[in-house]
């Protein structure tokens, strides 16, 4: 995984369905987000759901987030950077017939926002934030790459979005991991299930933040992310099913584990 620019960007979230790639279409990147939901002191009410539209290659896509939840995935074959849309550009779309020959399918509408991210990512996991400061849209999207050929089997990758260092233990195995860095740590090759151990350093001594053990996925590999709440505590997302190939097979380490 090559190192990650955090990037900020104005946009909300995506549900979806998946389309079936036809000839001379791009190829489709895997696309998902979580709504990593906050309440400010000031607020009585629930984390608004974020809602947009995504023009995805032949269609518009309305889009809905719940907090606290990962999105549907989405093969997404649009263009990047992705320009998202009022949700009410869906239902316009929806209601219009398929434009003459020629003509041009795009409805003019102000975009809320774009979705940058290289061009080559394959699977494209999106932290979505709060951003009171956008009164219109108060999202912000911090787009992680997250593509399950790239974890070895029988691996964590732990992604470090901290301004500090994070000490992790899978199993037997432990790493201390820079801010921003990454690294892969081994799952115990002996058991179903997978322990792991989170801390922090704060004012001289270490915080746990997660010690939890998960049923180990049907592909024998996951991702932790770790990135700072709006009030700077640590928060920690489990991507259990990493986006894959259709031909990417269950790890023969895992049926051996599980029989």
């Amino acid at each position: 995984m090559r190192p990650l620019s955090v990037i900020l960007l104005l946009l909300p979230v995506i549900a979806a369905s998946a389309f079936a790639q036809q000839p001379g279409e791009p190829a489709a990147r895997s696309l998902r987000f979580y709504y990593a939901g906050f309440t400010f002191p000031e607020e009585r009410t629930e984390n608004p759901q974020a809602r947009f539209a995504l023009r995805n290659g032949r269609e518009t896509v309305a889009v809905t987030l719940n907090p606290n939840a990962f999105s549907s995935p989405l093969d997404y074959v649009g263009p990047i950077p992705a320009p998202l849309l009022p949700a009410q550009a869906a239902d316009a779309d929806a209601g219009n017939p398929p434009p003459a020959a020629g003509a041009s399918a795009d409805t003019p509408v102000e975009p809320l926002g774009e979705l940058r991210c290289p061009a080559d990512w394959q699977g494209i996991l999106v932290l979505v934030v709060r951003n009171p400061r956008n009164a219109a849209f108060p999202f912000a999207f911090y787009p992680v790459e997250c593509w399950g050929p790239q974890v070895p089997a029988g691996s964590v990758r732990v992604l470090n979005l901290l301004p500090t260092p994070l000490a992790a233990r899978i199993g037997g195995s432990q790493s201390m991991i820079a801010s921003r860095g990454v690294t892969d740590l081994a799952m115990p090759a002996d058991r179903p299930d997978v322990p792991m151990k989170l801390a922090v350093e704060h004012t001289g001594r270490w915080d746990r933040i997660l010690s939890t053990a998960v049923m180990r996925p049907e592909r024998d590999k996951m991702m932790l992310v770790v990135f700072p709440n709006l009030d700077g505590t640590p928060r920690v997302v489990i991507v259990r099913d990493l986006p894959a190939p259709p031909d990417d097979q269950p790890s023969p380490a895992l049926a051996a584990v599980t029989r």
